[in-house]
């Protein structure tokens, strides 16, 4: 089976952000049409000032890993400028000051010691800039 591959959508958002939207359209010889959504999240790295192009297809996981080393005393993940999810230390033993938004409930993680957030079932309303932000604390020895 042959296919045309057809871009029947692309968006540059933001010429700094380096944040860029594809729908790719599949068509068949028998002329059905077969949809996959692309992402590229620009994840915006706080210290280095960068943009990372991260790259997702629609259903599979996406992973999110801030820059910096060290343990974490607070940080929130923002989509678009939405939050996505926001953890302050209170009390090393207790995780209960994790708050994930929107429909981000139930299908994101947030690994505490790293930042890493990871988003399950991504979704086209999953694409944008997302930006981290965190405060480390000095270990003392």
């Amino acid at each position: 089976m042959a296919l045309v591959v057809s871009v029947g959508e692309l968006r540059l958002l933001s010429a700094d952000t380096k944040l860029l939207f594809l729908r790719f359209r599949l068509l068949d010889m028998e002329g059905h049409t077969w949809s996959r959504l692309l992402l590229l999240a620009a994840l915006l790295s706080s210290a280095a000032g960068q943009s990372v192009p991260v790259y997702v297809v629609v259903g599979d996981p996406l992973v999110l890993t801030p820059s910096g080393s060290g343990p974490l005393s607070s940080i929130v993940w923002d989509l678009n400028g939405n939050l996505v999810a926001e953890w302050v230390k209170s009390d090393p033993a207790v995780e209960s000051d994790l708050e994930f938004y929107r429909s981000f409930k139930g299908r994101a993680n947030l690994n505490l010691a790293t930042g890493q957030l990871v988003i399950e079932n991504t979704t086209g309303a999953d694409s944008g800039l997302f930006k981290s932000r965190g405060e480390q604390h000095d270990m003392k020895m």
